[in-house]
């Protein structure tokens, strides 16, 4: 949670496996969802439905297990408009048509918003759309998402402040100031950027929550690393970031 980490994502998914993980946010509310496939790897749709079989051991001790899981379902976006584009990079060849995302993992704005809102004040939303977490799990997941890459201990990480803080900060190296906190999880492929952040100020006395997505892809191809993440991206959601910072500072002066 401290940096972005796919290998992380894809344990993750691997443990829950595409139908629970899928049906299980469906129940709880988050509609505008779907987890299709892991993100470290080249699987197609169809190996994804796949997930491993997994054995937790204490010494040489089995203390959990589970078998291979495959989900017999057929999920799909469901959405106009996921044909992107004019080519896309597969390999080492560059396809010239439209990708098409209709089975790619999806996450709407309002959903992501309403499950950092369920960890950082699970008191605050419907009780089916809270999630079967102690106290201890909610403080072991804010530590880890406010976190920046210097305070972690294990593994140590040479990064700026900025590098996954990107509403405020994301423009610049300098370090973020100790009594600011940003809580969030960023996201970053196919020239999107997204953060998705629960800022505090404990000098100034503000709080505020903020999500926000731009697309940044210029020639419309995909998959070849070219996008305008930091000509764009970064600028817009670090400007985004400071406007409505200031606009909280402002109302509290009032």
């Amino acid at each position: 949670m401290v940096v972005s980490d796919n290998d992380g994502f894809d344990r993750l998914y691997e443990f829950l496996g595409q139908e629970y993980y899928n049906e299980t946010l469906w129940k709880k509310g988050y509609k505008d969802t779907r987890i299709l496939h892991r993100l470290g790897n080249n699987m197609s749709y169809e190996e994804n439905k796949y997930t491993n079989p997994i054995t937790f051991y204490n010494g040489e001790k089995i203390i959990y297990e589970q078998p291979m899981a495959y989900n017999n379902k057929d999920y799909s976006n469901h959405m106009d408009g996921v044909i992107k584009g004019k080519a896309y990079v597969s390999g080492k060849t560059l396809i010239h048509s439209p990708k098409d995302f209709s089975r790619n993992n999806f996450f709407s704005i309002e959903n992501l918003q309403g499950i950092l809102k369920a960890i950082m004040f699970p008191e605050q939303v419907p009780y089916e759309q809270r999630f079967n977490l102690k106290q201890d799990d909610y403080e072991f997941l804010r530590k880890y998402m406010s976190m920046l890459p210097r305070e972690c201990d294990s593994p140590k990480y040479n990064l700026k402040d900025s590098n996954f803080k990107y509403f405020i900060f994301g423009d610049k190296s300098s370090q973020i100031p100790k009594n600011i906190k940003i809580y969030n999880k960023i996201g970053c492929a196919y020239g999107y950027l997204i953060d998705n952040a629960y800022i505090t100020d404990i000098d100034k006395g503000i709080e505020f929550m903020l999500t926000a997505v731009i697309y940044t892809n210029e020639n419309e191809i995909f998959n070849d690393s070219k996008y305008e993440y930091y000509k764009i991206g970064m600028p817009f959601l670090s400007n985004l970031g400071r406007v409505i910072y200031d606009y909280e500072v402002k109302g509290r002066r009032m």
